[in-house]
């Protein structure tokens, strides 16, 4: 998720992973659809670890709604996927994640969310190696992204 500084590695940009608000069908039905950014600051909210306030999609998230009313806080994407799922509350989750998962629904559809660069890594050693590269490349297709 980030571009590494060190020189032995050699980092390959596969792309940005969007994120976007998700809760399930459960949820909204005993809570109501939310049907502005504003109407979300009374939901339960499903997110990381407070450990984790400093990543850029959590001060996005705590820039639009301040004052968040947190049921679970996780220092894990899928431990939130399973928890907006089951019905918990609502969660600002990977699009390319969250959509593969029927029971949630994406909430604001035109509101644009935060993104994250995601880069492919290797040590410098590697560089040029053909397995290395066809997996680098295979994983950007699955993506969905641009390489660099």
């Amino acid at each position: 998720m980030l571009r590494p500084k060190e020189p032995s590695l050699v980092a390959r940009r596969l792309g940005e992973l969007q994120l976007a608000l998700f809760a399930s069908r459960e949820y909204l039905q005993s809570r109501g659809v939310p049907r502005g950014l504003a109407a979300l600051s009374g939901h339960d909210w499903i997110g990381f670890d407070a450990s984790l306030d400093e990543l850029p999609p959590v001060k996005w998230l705590r820039r639009s709604l301040p004052e968040l009313r947190y049921v679970l806080r996780t220092s894990t994407t899928t431990a939130q996927v399973v928890a907006c799922a089951e019905g918990h509350g609502v969660a600002l989750l990977p699009v390319l994640v969250a959509a593969r998962e029927p029971r949630l629904e994406r909430l604001l559809p035109r509101l644009v969310g935060p993104s994250r660069e995601l880069w492919g890594v290797t040590h410098v050693d590697l560089r040029g190696n053909a397995r290395t590269e066809a997996f680098l490349g295979w994983l950007a297709g699955v993506l969905g992204a641009r390489t660099m």
